[in-house]
């Protein structure tokens, strides 16, 4: 039953069926009543807003296809242009309700493709917003039917049509590149978010087609590096695929093995593909230290918490050269049980474990700088400036407390290790890790105010200690303005500290800068008379300013001799 009823001026379109309680179809505004006295809407109203279940009522391009939804359908996907469908309808008269055709009569589900004018534009329209399992009601008016011509001698002219519509299942088809070049059909779902990328190994049941229907591939949990030794169009449907997806792919020559062929494949020149997928699974490969150190992911770990700096943890690890000659090997079997992140283990090492679950095993690949380095290992003879290949299992880990978790006592014992570690980092000429570390340290009381002196005094202690470090780090790594820029923060917290004016001194003099060189380094020889070193740096700078003043004379010296008046302007 259908009613209206009236609400100033809007208009409320009514149903009711014996299944189904008195609902609100739609609203419309009467432009011819402009009296604004009546009666208004309220929106708090006990009303229904409709939604998608049985009875629901959904209006497309302006009431020209309404469509009553009698069962809904399941899952997230509707089917989009291109994709194929598969229907079961029965089609009726409006006027008269007699029947003109019908799939269920003839026990034979309807196949067409969406959007591209197989079907009536109504059709199009609906079956684009239905899902699988998905049965409604359709009423389609004759502009987006069969118009004034109808459909003789069955469907007259000006005819609306009422559908029943179930739609069974539909294949996603995608044109991958925009040109019909590669035509994906997925012809079962997969699972999850994620897609294999390029350099990652993926795991998949395949066979590969000729045009004439000979097999040139046909190989289960087969191992491709997506990407490499394959053809383009191949590495794009699998880095579109998802978990356990099933497809169909069409590849043109220009994205297959185009004009050459493969003859390893017995493929000819121009030939047209076709594959038949499924992706098993992959080893996602992530990138810990960009162009420097990835991570495969070999067994996947478990739980979603990770270890973080300071966490305790047990590791087992075998390190490898490129060639696959085993250079580390103590901990292959024997677990490792150390503190992460404290130089306890290569660097490479340490970044991924922060990245690795509980039970995980990965092989981390590392250039050399965040390996053993340009020294290597003479005790593993390890060579210098070796690429490695870690595997890596995390047994298991307890984490350090989050910083945010820590009282004033904490903090202050966190900010001491932090910078013991650096200090170790230091002696084994980790020069840029140490000064993370420290700076790490320095960070962690940045923004803290309401501390009490005595905490504040321990505080500023260890922020000078690492201050100084800080620049003896850019020191070693020959960063000549950041030394003086740690120097000064340094003598901030204490104004008479001797070796923040001797290393900021030697920073001016390696710049050149030697009248604020000669003015620090005096500062720090008033603070310490009997420093050696600082006397050592002092006569370095007369031993430059006297070269200086050499070079000056021989390079200025003759002009004003043969040009006297040169300066006389």
């Amino acid at each position: 039953v259908v009613s209206t009823q009236r609400q100033g001026s809007l208009i409320f379109v009514f149903w009711c069926s014996l299944d189904r309680p008195y609902r609100c179809l739609f609203a419309f505004m009467d432009s011819s009543d402009d009296d604004a006295s009546g009666p208004k809407y309220n929106p708090n109203s006990d009303e229904e807003i409709p939604d998608d279940a049985p009875g629901d009522v959904k209006i497309y391009v302006k009431g020209g296809v309404v469509k009553r939804i009698l069962e809904t359908g399941h899952g997230y996907g509707k089917p989009a242009k291109g994709d194929e469908v598969i229907v079961h309808y029965v089609g009726t008269l409006h006027d008269g309700g007699e029947q003109f055709d019908s799939s269920r009569d003839r026990n034979e589900p309807f196949t067409f493709k969406l959007g591209v004018g197989n079907v009536i534009e109504g059709w199009d329209i609906v079956v684009a917003t239905m899902k699988r399992g998905e049965r409604a009601m359709v009423t389609i008016k004759p502009e987006y039917a069969y118009g004034e011509s109808g459909s003789p001698p069955k469907i007259p002219a000006n005819a609306i049509l009422d559908f029943e519509i179930e739609l069974l299942s539909f294949k996603a088809v995608n044109d991958l590149v925009g040109d019909g070049g590669i035509i994906k059909t997925i012809l079962k779902d997969g699972t999850g978010f994620d897609k294999p990328r390029p350099k990652e190994e993926a795991f998949l049941n395949i066979v590969g087609k000729l045009q004439d229907g000979a097999i040139f591939i046909q190989q289960e949990n087969h191992k491709v590096v997506v990407g490499s030794d394959m053809c383009l169009g191949l590495e794009k449907v699998i880095a579109s695929m998802k978990k356990s997806e099933k497809c169909r792919a069409i590849i043109k020559s220009e994205y297959a093995y185009g004009s050459t062929g493969n003859d390893t494949l017995q493929i000819p020149a121009n030939a047209e593909l076709t594959f038949e997928l499924e992706l098993l699974s992959w080893r996602k490969v992530e990138d810990v230290v960009r162009g420097e150190v990835t991570r495969t992911i070999m067994l996947d770990g478990h739980g979603w918490d990770s270890p973080n700096e300071g966490a305790f943890v047990k590791v087992r690890y075998t390190a490898r050269l490129e060639d696959g000659t085993v250079v580390d090997s103590r901990f292959a079997e024997t677990v490792c049980e150390c503190t992460v992140d404290e130089g306890n283990l290569p660097v490479a090492v340490d970044l991924a474990i922060m990245k690795m679950k509980k039970g995980e095993k990965c092989l981390v690949e590392s250039s050399a700088a965040y390996a053993y380095g340009k020294t290597g290992n003479t005790q593993l003879n390890i060579p210098p400036n070796v690429p490695i290949k870690f595997e890596v299992e995390l047994v298991g880990f307890e984490k350090n407390k989050e910083e945010f978790k820590l009282n004033n006592e904490e903090k202050l014992q966190e900010i001491v290790r932090r910078k013991d570690v650096g200090n170790k980092l230091f002696k084994l000429g980790r020069y840029a890790d140490a000064f993370n570390k420290y700076e790490k340290s320095n960070r962690l009381f940045s923004y803290e105010k309401n501390i009490d002196a005595t905490t504040k005094e321990k505080v500023d202690n260890v922020r000078l200690s690492c201050y100084l470090n800080m620049a003896a780090c850019k020191g070693k790594l020959t960063e000549w303005r950041q030394v003086i820029e740690y120097c000064t923060k340094a003598l901030e917290i204490q104004p008479s500290n001797m070796k923040a004016y001797f290393r900021r001194g030697q920073a001016h003099l390696e710049l050149t800068q030697y009248e604020q060189a000669k003015e620090d380094l005096k500062k720090a020889l008033e603070l310490d008379p009997t420093s050696g070193e600082v006397k050592a740096e002092l006569k370095k700078l007369q031993q430059q300013l006297d070269a200086y003043k050499q070079k000056q004379k021989k390079l200025f010296g003759g002009f004003l001799s043969s040009n006297p008046t040169a300066l006389s302007s």
